[in-house]
């Protein structure tokens, strides 16, 4: 099996320990879903991943790209983001155009003509759903736009930058049902041309889209496999603990 990223013994501190010996693989083109309660570490680790965590987190262990120590090479940040995007759990839209906002990293960092990013950003609002609903819209400076839209969007804006990897941190956290479920939808079809890494506390969308499930604890990875597996016959009575806890709530 082909992995494009993988920690080995990661850990981080804050003057007390954050996150300790985690060791994961994530195969390529797949969904792992991280799960696990409120302070275990999950969103310290997803930043981990592509450095941004604080500046005063100390870091220990390796975080391998593609057969690269991100945490032991010369690597350039701002590039380093553009392979390994992330999302937020609150949508961020700059207050400008749609287009000033999908493009004002493309034109700094590539070479591209306007035609060019034209092409690219029909392409990416298309893989998010958002083609026919915003393309007369691009160069308003006001658009309205409900949660789930400002969310979808700024994952087509990540797109535009080609990613390898895509860090997802509780997305759809302030989505109804049906907006959940179409979001969801764009994250299996985005599977095929990237990998995905999603923390979320929403177990029932973890059953429903993840190849793989890892839970933290305390900072600690309790257990991790096949989603079906884990979820199905948990090896760990932590995880069985928790699953049982999580679904009869």
């Amino acid at each position: 099996m082909a992995y494009i990223l993988k920690t080995q013994n990661l850990s981080v501190f804050n003057g007390k320990s954050i996150l300790q010996d985690i060791s994961l693989s994530f195969p390529k083109h797949t969904i792992t879903t991280i799960i696990g309660p409120s302070g275990a570490g999950k969103t310290t680790f997803l930043a981990a991943l592509n450095q941004m965590n604080p500046q005063n987190y100390l870091v220990q262990g390796k975080v391998i790209f593609q057969g690269v120590d991100l945490y032991q090479s010369l690597i350039d940040r701002y590039r380093l983001r553009m392979l390994i995007g992330m999302l937020f759990s609150t949508p961020e839209i700059f207050p400008m155009s749609l287009y000033n906002n999908l493009t004002l990293v493309p034109k700094y960092n590539q070479k591209i003509s306007h035609s060019q990013l034209m092409i690219e950003i029909e392409k990416v609002l298309q893989q998010v759903h958002l083609w026919s609903r915003l393309k007369n819209q691009l160069f308003q400076k006001k658009v309205n736009l409900s949660t789930s839209e400002r969310q979808l969007f700024c994952l087509a804006r990540i797109l535009l930058l080609q990613p390898q990897i895509l860090l997802l941190d509780e997305p759809t956290a302030n989505f109804d049902p049906q907006e959940t479920y179409k979001f969801e939808q764009v994250l299996l079809e985005l599977k095929n041309q990237l990998t995905i890494i999603l923390v979320t506390h929403n177990l029932r969308q973890a059953a429903r889209i993840s190849d793989y499930t890892a839970l933290f604890q305390t900072g600690k990875l309790v257990e991790t496999g096949k989603t079906s597996n884990l979820f199905t016959a948990p090896q760990k009575s932590q995880t069985d603990n928790y699953l049982a806890q999580k679904f009869g709530s």
